[in-house]
């Protein structure tokens, strides 16, 4: 076996390339909720669509389970109030069918979480994959460009966010809709359109006032997100080059760098809770008052001797149903736009497109038996990093059975051509052949599957292996 040595004269030396992070491609709120609810109600999936409408129906005799709690209280007081036998008779159903409700609803509630655990983590499962491939899909020049541990952390985030949205949407955007048009025609049909009209006032303004100030809460979760990330790269990248962080003796260095932006991190973490505060002071506020208006029309009734006990009972048991829809508004608010934010920034990632890709044209790599051309040939090959040079007009050839050694400092461009022979980037210029066929015209599968390297830093995987 011939061996040969060949230079790098042709080589620029150069920085390693600079990190410019492509940017986040605009995702619209619509297009998360269509990919989202396409692994909710998928179209193939007869058994994911009959788990959602059981957890629908299981959450819809729910809420008319728990609506009749206090029309059921407004038995019960005006069966006090009367005779004997209407306290014996009235007061024991109203006891009873009052405990029968409560069970009732907590355990379809309880079912109805049950049945649509699985189709939930079926959808985090499946988008989580596809996140995962499609960051293995991209080329090295893009993963060279970002930091690994912002990447992470931005799925990670991305991923938990998709079972909050699901249940935002399945449990909570629509059924809270329902609940509160019911409680308001409740009120309206035995009450009178007083309290229906102030009801429906009462949730105007709060809706209003939670919408804006989650809008304004919202540049604050922003940079909390970006803060936590700036945070955690520095850890991840400073424990992941321990031992040059050794070398010179930075850990003080490294640890002020990290407690700079523990501390950015705080102070965004204290202005989201301010503002949280604000939010939760003016959604009491606005229902204290309503409530309190409410009340006083109950009470006002009841001196004008077209009200009973009962009913004031029963206004109060309706604004407390009231209550919890309305608290949902809020959270249900809170909760969808974090998550929004923090899937957009994921599927900004799976937005992005690799640069290097197989031709609509490939065709497997063919290894020829005995075939007298080079297994390996570059062809004037150029290729730069960014606005520098790297590789100019390289060419030799590798014959079957040869041993070549490619011998340079370091940043000449060694590894580079081993990049270029795999296919993780493509020659600017000239062409890269493999037994005659240019990288370009064949799979990249097929021509990674041919051809064994051994890295000069290896990272091992750690398999857990069960002993036989």
């Amino acid at each position: 076996m011939r061996a040969s040595r060949l230079p790098l004269r042709r080589l620029m030396s150069t920085a390693p390339p600079s990190k410019t992070p492509s940017a986040a491609a605009a995702i619209s709120t619509m297009q998360l909720y269509r990919d989202v609810l396409k692994h909710v109600w998928p179209a193939n999936n007869p058994a994911t669509k009959l788990r959602v409408a059981a957890s629908v129906g299981m959450l819809a005799g729910a809420k008319v389970s728990m609506l009749t709690v206090p029309f059921l209280f407004k038995s019960l007081v005006d069966s006090v109030t009367g005779t004997e036998q209407q306290l014996i008779l009235g007061a024991g159903s109203a006891v009873f069918l009052y405990g029968f409700a409560r069970a009732s609803a907590s355990a379809l509630t309880e079912l109805r979480d049950v049945v649509f655990a699985k189709v939930a983590q079926d959808a985090v499962r499946a988008i989580s994959l596809e996140t995962f491939m499609h960051l293995h899909a991209l080329d090295l020049r893009w993963h060279l460009s970002r930091q690994t541990g912002a990447v992470t952390r931005i799925v990670d985030r991305g991923t938990r966010s998709i079972d909050n949205l699901l249940r935002s949407i399945v449990f909570r955007v629509v059924p809270t809709g329902l609940e509160l048009c019911l409680v308001t025609g409740a009120l309206a049909t035995t009450c009178g359109p007083a309290f229906a009209a102030l009801s429906a006032l009462t949730l105007t303004m709060y809706t209003a006032f939670t919408v804006a100030v989650t809008s304004w809460r919202t540049q604050f979760r922003k940079e909390m997100n970006a803060q936590e990330a700036s945070a955690a790269t520095r850890a991840i990248d400073s424990l992941l080059n321990y031992e040059t962080v050794k070398f010179f003796g930075n850990e003080a260095h490294e640890a002020a760098k990290y407690n700079d932006a523990l501390l950015a991190y705080q102070k965004a973490v204290l202005k989201t809770q301010a503002s949280l505060g604000i939010l939760n002071f003016g959604q009491s506020l606005i229902f204290s008052v309503g409530l309190s208006g409410m009340m006083w029309l109950a009470l006002d009734g009841i001196r004008r001797g077209t009200m009973t006990v009962g009913d004031l009972v029963l206004v109060n048991g309706l604004l407390a149903q009231l209550a919890l829809p309305l608290n949902f508004v809020g959270m249900v608010y809170r909760e969808t736009t974090q998550s929004i934010q923090d899937m957009k920034e994921m599927y900004a990632l799976r937005s992005q497109h690799p640069a290097v890709t197989d031709s609509p044209t490939a065709v497997p790599l063919v290894i020829p038996a005995g075939a007298d051309v080079p297994a390996i040939e570059f062809d004037h090959v150029a290729f730069t990093y960014g606005a520098r040079g790297l590789l100019h007009d390289v060419s030799f050839k590798v014959m079957p059975g040869q041993t070549v050694a490619l011998v340079g400092p370091s940043g000449c461009g060694k590894s580079t051509v081993l990049r270029l022979l795999f296919r993780f980037f493509d020659a600017e210029h000239g062409s890269v052949r493999v037994f005659g066929q240019d990288v370009r015209d064949v799979t990249m599968a097929s021509l990674r599957q041919a051809m064994a390297v051994v890295p000069q830093g290896t990272r091992p995987f750690a398999y857990a292996v069960r002993a036989r």
